[in-house]
């Protein structure tokens, strides 16, 4: 029988999946149908990996001191501020506001979340930190959909709207009790570099910031040149996205079993398998040019990138527990990992106009498969061995 506290927060994390990813589908073609290039489209999307560098650990380590949800309330607020702000389409400093404020509390929620889950978890991690992502997706898989039905219905803005209804209703029913504790705070508790060092000084860890960094480059493709090009290279319409959208993540919903098969066989093992998968998928998308096997092979990427997210999150949270320093690892993490997406967003559109968006997603599997090779040199045999 799972606790309240566990289904209380599955049930948060699946509203606000819903609403923060139902902008996904029409985020990328509304930011660039303002007349921006692609690569002013890709350096104006490359706030987001830079904020949560700054911000992420930071929050990650406020939550350890002065209560999750109260960090969870006040990114809520954040969201709603952002989606507000994109509704005013004529002004470039909103739109970078926008996407300062968004890009750390769509990182942190789910960060928060399932580390809010996890506190009470004593046994079985692998399988209910799946259960919990398995869930969660769920609003994350069906708003991409939703989202594009609403945007081609509708009008484009419209989403934004039903976002912002959303998560102030969650806000409303969240407040109720929640106090606001703003003791045991110290200057140190904001010094990123500290806690960037404490992550790296774990030897697994070291090899999670070399595999998340390089898994966070592709997030480019996904977020912003996937929809971009299924709207203009393959003249579809919003739709269309979501439904890639949807089979990219529908397998996600299977990750509290996957996360018993990495479990299994080590999560280190599973980490790297997943990851090489997802680098050959990527390179197979350099030969496609039409929609259907398009959305095949990001169906099968789904299966594998399921596979690696569920095997990283249970392998982090582990090293967390054990050391009383989860809020501060999963946030670190996430930071580092992030540099992998700013530097893919300075680039990534040079390489679209210069080249295509198939030849983006071949170099990045490339850089996927080379990362999981190093990485096996770094794991230790802890995480490496099955888990009997």
């Amino acid at each position: 029988m799972l606790d309240y506290n566990f289904r209380r927060y599955t049930e948060i994390n699946l509203i606000l999946a819903f609403a923060i990813y139902l902008i996904s589908p029409i985020l990328g073609p509304y930011i660039k149908s303002m007349g921006y290039t692609n690569t002013q489209t890709s350096l104006i999307f490359a706030v987001l990996p830079l904020s949560i560098m700054l911000s992420v650990p930071i929050l990650g380590n406020l939550s350890d001191k002065i209560g999750r949800k109260s960090i969870i309330c006040i990114a809520i607020l954040a969201e709603i501020i952002a989606y507000t702000l994109y509704l005013f389409d004529n002004c470039l400093a909103c739109i970078i506001i926008a996407r300062f404020l968004g890009a750390i509390a769509a990182s942190i929620l789910p960060l928060l979340t399932l580390a809010k889950i996890e506190d009470g978890i004593k046994k079985d991690r692998g399988y209910l930190s799946g259960l919990f992502l398995s869930i969660g997706h769920i609003g994350r898989l069906v708003s991409p959909v939703i989202g594009g039905l609403l945007a081609d219905h509708f009008f484009m803005k419209f989403p934004f709207i039903v976002s912002i209804a959303i998560m102030a209703a969650l806000l409303l029913c969240l407040l109720k009790g929640t106090k606001f504790k703003l003791k045991k705070i110290k200057k140190s508790d904001f010094n990123i570099v500290s806690d960037i060092k404490t992550f790296l000084s774990f030897r697994d860890l070291r090899a999670m910031a070399v595999l998340g960094i390089c898994a966070h480059a592709t997030v480019p493709i996904t977020t912003l040149f996937l929809p971009i090009f299924i709207i203009e290279n393959l003249n579809l319409s919003n739709t269309h996205v979501g439904i890639a959208l949807f089979l990219l993540g529908v397998t996600h919903l299977f990750q509290g079993q996957l996360g018993r098969w990495g479990e299994k066989i080590g999560n280190a093992k599973a980490v790297v398998t997943g990851l090489i998968m997802t680098g050959v998928i990527f390179c197979l998308i350099y030969l496609t040019n039409s929609y259907l096997p398009l959305v095949i092979l990001l169906f099968i990427q789904g299966i594998w990138g399921a596979f690696w997210n569920v095997s990283a999150w249970t392998l982090m949270s582990d090293i967390g527990e054990n050391v009383h320093k989860e809020g501060l690892i999963v946030t670190s993490y996430l930071s580092i990992a992030k540099m992998g997406a700013l530097l893919s967003y300075f680039v990534s559109g040079i390489i679209v106009d210069m080249y295509s968006f198939q030849f983006l997603a071949f170099l990045n599997g490339i850089i996927l498969i080379a990362a999981c090779l190093i990485s096996l040199l770094m794991f230790s045999g802890k995480y490496l061995r099955k888990n009997n």
